[in-house]
């Protein structure tokens, strides 16, 4: 998300080291950018707690908090704001620690250049609202996947592996410790009779000879019991055009099957 207008939160003890910061700002791509400027953690954690900010600058030594503790109470005030580490400490492992636990970027003060900080801030915001995109199209699927009536399947190609939803599992009345990610737990419970179309069908597609994948089938389930069901995918391919994913749904059609049936024996026996 591109911001014309970013509201930047320093928390730094020293005014002259916290004016310098102003400047190189002021000197920077981000020249017009708002600063507000708290020398106690407990304040810039309360101006978090009402106001919104774009980035937090967080120096990690001050008189009321010290080490990544400054990070760790930052991020719990204000978990979706970017920090960058300010400091004095060259210290690769702090750095990398600094990181690992949420930081952005970990900067030493007297070699911050303009250019050096307007970058690493933008990236910054940048690289946080990548995250919470992500955040917000995983919770989006999630709900899906909970709402949905269908069983949701995703198959890596190239690892073999399957995901099964939990509602997949429930049509079929698995347990969880019932399946593992291989694709037996599924192509091996499929009726004998049915297992020759439901290949041909499922490369047709992935070979690029059909738009997706469809096919009615009979699967055994938990409970040694053949249930009709439709299962439809559309598989995911890279470059070269060769299909690395496929993912889709499995529909419980026994009663739409089981009527079609009676229709049939009654058109017979009129």
């Amino acid at each position: 998300m591109k911001r014309d207008f970013v509201r930047i939160l320093l928390i730094e003890d020293d005014r002259i080291e916290a004016a310098l910061v102003r400047e190189t700002i002021a000197s920077s791509a981000l020249a017009g950018a708002s600063i507000e400027h708290s020398q106690r953690l407990s304040a810039g954690l309360d101006r978090l707690r009402t106001r919104r900010y774009d980035v937090v600058l967080l120096d990690l030594n001050l008189p009321d908090g010290n080490g990544l503790d400054n990070l760790h109470r930052t991020k719990a005030v204000a978990p979706n704001v970017p920090v960058i580490i300010l400091t004095n400490v060259e210290d690769e492992e702090g750095a990398a620690a600094a990181v690992a636990v949420g930081a952005q970027d970990y900067l030493i003060k007297r070699h911050i250049a303009p250019d050096l900080l307007s970058r690493a801030i933008r990236y910054a915001i940048a690289r946080q609202d990548a995250e919470s995109a992500l955040r917000a199209s995983e919770e989006r699927y999630a709900l899906a996947i909970a709402g949905a009536r269908d069983g949701i399947w995703d198959w890596d190609l190239e690892l073999d592996q399957v995901h099964y939803s939990p509602r997949w599992l429930a049509m079929l009345r698995l347990r969880a410790d019932e399946a593992n990610t291989s694709p037996d737990t599924w192509l091996d419970r499929i009726h004998e009779e049915d297992r020759s179309g439901f290949n041909k069908a499922l490369q047709a597609h992935l070979k690029g000879a059909t738009p997706h994948f469809e096919f009615e089938f009979r699967i055994r389930s938990g409970e040694g019991k053949y249930v009709w069901v439709m299962s439809r995918g559309v598989a995911v391919r890279n470059a070269a055009g060769r299909a690395t994913r496929i993912a889709g749904s499995l529909t419980d059609i026994s009663e739409r099957k089981s009527t079609e049936a009676m229709l049939v024996h009654e058109a017979l026996h009129d």
